[in-house]
């Protein structure tokens, strides 16, 4: 086998064991800034109901809970990274 073959290889292996732990950080590190987001408009929530009213936005108030509450939300549904199934390529005729 050749030297470069046997690293590309290795280099695609390693990358495709790596792939699934590096989604999950990158959803985790999204979910962690919808919550922030989310707890800082419902600890503080005449700030965005008076940016809500000042775009005239109707039902300023039940709107910047609804906008809080679902970025809070989001977090607990978004979905954690499926198993990679292998794939299943035939040889070239």
């Amino acid at each position: 086998m050749k030297p470069w073959s046997l690293a590309n290889t290795l280099l695609g292996r390693t990358a495709m064991y790596l792939a699934d732990p590096f989604l999950l950080g990158i959803r985790l590190y999204w979910g962690w800034q919808f919550f922030e987001t989310g707890k800082g408009k419902l600890s503080d929530i005449s700030a965005p109901t008076a940016f809500f009213t000042e775009l005239g936005i109707p039902f300023p108030q039940m709107n910047a809970y609804m906008a809080g509450w679902g970025s809070n939300w989001h977090r607990d549904v978004t979905p954690l990274p499926r198993q990679r199934q292998p794939a299943h390529h035939s040889a070239p005729p």
